[in-house]
């Protein structure tokens, strides 16, 4: 069961109900957070970082997330698989690898009941992903190193490996099944293997129609000109159906492969994006490509490069360009890409011509995935980058159809340092701006890709640092209960002098990423009895996260709701506090008697208290005057019943 949010009851309303929490159910697709002061780290855990390398650097970096439906979160340091609560941080689970990985850049997946892991020397992993026990091992003939991600599809996982430029390396396919259910280290073997010189890095399948669709290497030394490829091969049988070429100066496919409508989209690491589709009898027949490299570099932006998966939706593509060096300000960017369908004419396919929308600079190199949060409110895509560079922040680009310029750009200053570096000027850059910037504890290099859970609205990411991290949106409290009244868009809870918060029957609603509690218990109310000098109650949630987007520590709860409090004295205030609309003398219908009351307020005779107040303003508009003497009359009249909320 989903526990975002969770729904917490009073006592006395959950005896009544023999239940002590809710589920409130899935919610719709979130958008994320809007500004670095509205996210937070909900929890960050450090695993590895302590053995270091001869240069100072970790040797044991924490591989990649997975994720499951269940937001339990899946990693590896060295040869230790662990499962975590993706609510708390918790460990819940470890279990012993059969190797390690080198460059932890990938992370497991999850299916099946099964967790699988690519290690290196060309194995595969399977793991029962309840208890991390292990149940079977593959072991690839060339070996190699696990440099791309392992991908589930109908009851196989695939993955790439790779033992250099020059060197033989395969991509296989091998079913989940288990044979031996008492084994632990059964001896699987492959569905199908193709062998590429150069192997694979970096590359993902898509799947379509029974194929599958994967990229290659080049096979040759960097600044040597080799040919990478689309391949496409039957998920059964590996058989291969088609072939179709990058140009000798393209470089490698080290993105994954993207399918939308009908059509392949990938990139190479020289710059080029590329669109394949069915043609003429083919299966990814080549069409529409832009040397994005080459187009940038006249508008300056010199030696750029890619190794991004393209993200499409409608007839946008985005794609992430790598800058000069590590450091930031070397020209790394988003490139925005115009997919115009039209009917054949002599240089525009059937399938669409990309033609570049506009660009925009990053102060990083965004070389992981981007996180497609879904379309916002206004229509814009909103997709969020996180930066490989010292800072490691994460950028936002909001953006649709026509724009031809980032719809928000922030100038960042780059200090410009001289051979002995010593800074000598500055630069300002029009970059993307910042959605969630991470604190001197947290901050890092990140080479690796989110893992996005939409219904919960959790971004797991693992960076340089060494955290596995949670992030998300600010918590909301909200607190409801039938002594409610609602004065405008304010809540008001009508309590009696003396009364105790747990005699209340309420529901409270934690909405957040972070939820994951059962128990009432994690809720803290400001007064536990009421008397007539409060007019506030709080109500928070007892979550402490880490961090906030300022790159902030924070110290206090931040889910939490203040409510007006309305203490009455005697059982008439409490009753009239709580009547219905127009019912001012609270005798449970709505008769002249109360239009008279209304009359006297107006005209100064004779003022409603406090208590009747909310009854007499019929329109909840602030205000008591004729229209609610006017309301009033039509519903006792039979015309038309008056229908605001209490």
């Amino acid at each position: 069961m989903r526990r975002r949010p969770a729904k917490f009851l009073s006592a006395c309303c959950a005896a009544t109900l023999a239940v002590s929490s809710l589920s409130m159910g899935a919610s719709a697709e979130r958008a994320g957070f809007n500004k670095p002061e509205d996210g937070v780290i909900y929890w960050a855990n450090k695993f590895g970082g302590d053995k270091l390398d001869d240069w100072g650097f970790p040797s044991n970096y924490p591989g990649n997330i997975g994720i499951d439906g269940e937001n339990n979160v899946y990693f590896y340091v060295e040869n230790v698989l662990y499962k975590l609560d993706g609510y708390t941080g918790k460990t819940l689970a470890q279990g012993k690898m059969a190797g390690t990985v080198s460059y932890s850049t990938k992370g497991p997946v999850i299916a099946d009941g099964k967790v699988f892991v690519a290690l290196d020397g060309g194995k595969i992993q399977a793991f029962d992903a309840e208890t991390l026990e292990s149940l079977w091992i593959y072991t690839n003939k060339n070996g190699g190193g696990a440099n791309c991600d392992i991908i589930y599809n109908d009851g196989a996982v695939y993955t790439g490996f790779w033992n250099g430029d020059e060197a033989d390396a395969d991509y296989v396919c091998v079913d989940v099944t288990t044979d031996d259910e008492t084994a632990t280290d059964e001896e699987h073997a492959a569905r199908w293997t193709y062998t590429n010189k150069g192997g694979f890095y970096w590359t993902a399948p898509a799947f379509e129609d029974g194929i599958a669709v994967f990229g290659t290497e080049d096979g040759a030394k960097l600044g040597e000109k080799g040919s990478a490829a689309l391949v496409a091969v039957d998920e059964k049988t590996g058989e291969v159906k088609d072939t179709t070429a990058m140009a000798d100066d393209d470089g490698d496919i080290r993105s994954k492969i993207v399918y939308d409508n009908g059509r392949f989209f990938y990139t190479s690491s020289n710059g080029v994006v590329a669109i394949s589709e069915k043609e003429d009898g083919s299966i990814i027949k080549r069409g529409s490509y832009l040397d994005l490299s080459e187009i940038l570099a006249k508008k300056g932006y010199e030696g750029l490069n890619c190794t991004s998966t393209p993200i499409v939706c409608g007839n946008r593509v985005y794609v992430a360009m790598k800058g000069v060096g590590f450091n930031g300000f070397g020209g790394a960017g988003i490139a925005v890409l115009d997919l115009s369908v039209t009917e054949p004419a002599d240089n525009i396919p059937a399938h669409g011509h990309l033609e570049l929308a506009y660009y925009v600079e990053t102060t990083g190199n965004c070389q992981a995935d981007g996180i497609f949060m879904g379309v916002d409110d206004e229509g814009y895509n909103v997709i969020y980058y996180v930066e490989n560079n010292a800072e490691g922040s994460i950028r936002v680009l909001r953006d649709k159809a026509g724009m031809t310029g980032p719809l928000k750009t922030v100038d960042e200053v780059e200090t410009v340092y001289d051979a002995n570096y010593k800074p000598v000027s500055t630069k300002k850059h029009q970059c993307l701006p910042a959605v969630f910037k991470f604190g001197d504890t947290y901050k890092q290099y990140c080479a690796t890709s989110p893992q996005y859970d939409k219904e919960s609205g959790i971004i797991y990411l693992r960076n340089d640092s060494c955290h596995i991290m949670a992030i998300g949106a600010k918590p909301n409290v909200d607190f409801y209960s039938d002594s409610l009244i609602h004065q405008g868009k304010n809540k008001t809870l009508v309590v009696k002098n003396g009364q105790k918060i747990g005699e209340i029957n309420y529901e409270v609603a934690v909405d957040g990423g972070i939820t994951g509690v059962t128990d009432g218990e994690d809720l803290v109310f400001s007064i536990d009895e009421f008397t007539t000098a409060d007019e506030m109650l709080t109500v928070s949630h007892k979550f402490f996260p880490v961090a906030d987007g300022t790159g902030s520590d924070v110290t206090s709860a931040l889910a939490s709701e203040d409510i007006a409090l309305l203490v009455t004295e005697t059982d008439d205030q409490y009753k009239r506090a709580l009547a219905d609309r127009g019912d001012v003398d609270g005798s449970g219908v709505v008769d002249v008697s109360d239009i008279a009351k209304v009359a006297a307020h107006i005209k100064g005779v004779k003022a409603i208290d406090k208590y009747s107040l909310n009854a007499a303003d019929v329109n909840n508009d602030g205000d008591v005057n004729v229209t609610d003497i006017a309301l009033q009359a039509a519903h006792i009249k039979g015309i038309k019943a008056i229908d605001t909320p209490k």
